[in-house]
């Protein structure tokens, strides 16, 4: 009896948590396959660590931080060209179109998503969940007569929201599942602004050996914003082993909110201990009090 209210709970929570739906490229316009066209942008990831000086800048090798990179050029507020790219692709970071003189919107994104983001909207830019480390460019580019090559640099354009396990995870977790609420896919690239969300999305990972931490990203769509996430592990059986409710956790652009808690010890809400630390590869650390 308690497996089946077990399960009944399970898939009243599938139908409430909304997976996020990706909307596809409306296919009036191809990706441009140019291979030498008179605009050639680089991308830069560069990261200041915390508490150094722009000295102690380094760039990152694109291909091994993220698996996508998109560009996108666009003419008052209308996309005319745009190039998609994978991490195996040849010249990864580095992209070219063809295109008649004049001014153009510029943006570069990139991340480690399942799918290159839908771009149609320059203010509305949206990517499928879950949302992974996003770094973006948006800039003003002139065409001329003549070709120009030209060097972008990258920032984060995310907040995140790291769960660090503090107890032993048992032997007879198989999967976590969470649910979250009030994480934003969709952002202005221009602002760097998150497109507000109510939207309930649920997410499972398998378990791995030794992973204890869990994190979530979105993009930020006011100074106020915080999200809901109700997180469980299940075993092979569907069965609630542990899990923890945390409400209200505050987000801020290109800051980490990180929570140490158990989540073995009960199904509670709220976490029974809380700790801070400092990640210095972000800008700083937003707290998370209860």
């Amino acid at each position: 009896m308690k497996q089946i209210k077990t399960l009944l709970l399970i898939f009243a929570a599938f139908l409430c948590a909304a997976c996020e739906k990706y909307v596809a490229e409306d296919g009036t316009q191809s990706e441009s396959k140019v291979i030498d066209g008179n605009l050639v942008v680089k991308a830069e990831c560069v990261v200041t660590r915390a508490g150094e000086t722009e000295e102690n800048q380094e760039s990152l090798p694109l291909k091994d931080r993220f698996t996508r990179m998109t560009m996108v050029l666009y003419q008052d507020d209308v996309r005319v060209d745009y190039v998609n790219q994978e991490n195996s692709d040849p010249g990864f970071g580095t992209m070219s179109v063809d295109l008649d003189p004049g001014t153009y919107q510029l943006v570069v994104l990139a991340h480690s998503g399942q799918r290159s983001p839908t771009t149609t909207n320059c203010h509305k830019i949206s990517f499928s969940a879950p949302l992974t480390d996003v770094f973006s460019y948006y800039g003003d580019v002139v065409i001329g007569k003549e070709a120009s090559k030209i060097t972008v640099q990258l920032t984060r354009a995310v907040a995140k929201i790291q769960l660090n396990i503090t107890d032993e995870i048992p032997e007879g977790v198989s999967f976590f599942n969470y649910i979250y609420k009030g994480a934003s896919v969709s952002f202005d690239p221009a602002t760097q602004i998150g497109v507000v969300s109510s939207t309930r999305r649920n997410v499972e990972i398998e378990k791995a050996e030794g992973v204890k931490t869990f994190e979530l990203y979105t993009f930020v769509s006011s100074d106020n914003q915080t999200v809901d996430w109700d997180f469980a592990g299940y075993s092979e059986l569907n069965e609630v082993i542990g899990s923890k409710k945390f409400s209200d956790i505050p987000v801020s652009l290109r800051k980490v909110t990180k929570i140490d808690s158990r989540v073995f010890d009960g199904v509670i809400e709220g976490p029974t201990d809380i700790t801070f630390t400092f990640d210095d590869t972000w800008e700083g650390v937003v707290d998370y009090t209860f």
